[in-house]
């Protein structure tokens, strides 16, 4: 299982690979994610709105979701927790890299996928730069460790 790449290596997706992907950009409106199985959002109120929106569309059928570079904060981490906290969250690529989660964060985000046993699921999860230190690898571990 290749869940982590220890989560501090770059995803190195292409550009083009976002083609197809839902978000809440140009006046979008919530009920535009439903079906979605790839949202992606960089922009911090953007990414915020989606967190918001997202429980209220449950069950969902989203494999992928990007957040990258976007300041989600801790509302936003605690939302997000949530949304993996299901039990019929379809998650399989997560990529936090560069939105400040730091290890409380991180830990949040580890205790509910383990939680909801969606470990399984998780395919990638990726928490690059993130100001992690090694409270926060010691959060990771246990999401690489656990069965």
């Amino acid at each position: 299982m290749h869940v982590l790449a220890m989560a501090l290596a770059s995803r190195g997706v292409e550009a083009s690979h976002h083609l197809h992907w839902c978000g809440l950009r140009h006046g979008e409106e919530p009920n535009d994610l439903v079906g979605c199985r790839q949202i992606s959002a960089h922009e911090t109120d953007e990414a915020k709105r989606i967190l918001s929106t997202l429980p209220g569309l449950i069950p969902l059928p989203l494999e992928q979701l990007d957040l990258s570079s976007s300041k989600i904060s801790k509302a936003g981490v605690a939302q997000l927790a949530s949304l993996l906290s299901t039990r019929t969250s379809q998650i399989k690529d997560l990529d936090l890299s560069g939105c400040d989660v730091r290890d409380g964060g991180i830990a949040n985000l580890v205790d509910a996928i383990l939680a909801a046993g969606n470990k399984t699921k998780l395919e990638g999860f990726d928490v690059s730069n993130n100001g992690i230190t090694s409270e926060g690898a010691i959060s990771l571990a246990k999401l690489v460790s656990a069965e």
